[in-house]
C-alpha cells in the first residue's frame, strides 16, 4: 500500500527487511538454496517492483524464485504466535548472527 508513495531509499529499507524475515517463514528446509541465492533472489527480484513487472525472474535467480513461490507459509500461518516469535527473533539479528541494536554507554 505504501510502496507507489514511498521513496527509493525508503522502498530499499523495506525490501531489505523483507528479504532478511523470508527466511525465517519458509515451510521447508528441504531443497533449500544457499543464503546467498535466496537473498539474491529476494532482493534482486521478488521484492524489487521494476524487475518483478519486466517479466519472468532472470535465468540465474529463477530457481531460488520458483523454490520459495513453492515454500514459503501461507498468509494465514502468521496466526500462529511461535511462527511471528521466529520472525521477530530473525529481524532483532544482524545477518552475521550479532545483535541487530545492542545499547553502548556513553562515557
Amino acid at each position: 500500500m505504501k510502496w507507489p508513495r514511498a521513496s527509493a531509499k525508503h522502498r530499499k529499507g523495506i525490501a531489505e527487511t523483507l528479504a532478511t524475515v523470508t527466511p525465517a517463514l519458509l515451510a521447508t528446509d528441504w531443497g533449500v538454496p544457499s543464503d546467498k541465492a535466496l537473498r539474491a533472489a529476494l532482493y534482486g527480484w521478488v521484492f524489487n517492483k521494476a524487475r518483478r513487472d519486466a517479466g519472468e525472474p532472470p535465468a540465474d535467480l529463477a530457481p531460488a524464485v520458483h523454490w520459495l513461490k513453492a515454500n514459503t507459509v501461507d498468509l494465514a500461518a502468521l496466526a500462529n504466535a511461535a511462527l511471528v516469535r521466529k520472525a521477530l527473533d530473525t529481524l532483532a539479528l544482524r545477518m552475521d548472527g550479532a545483535p541487530a541494536c545492542s545499547r553502548h554507554r556513553l562515557g
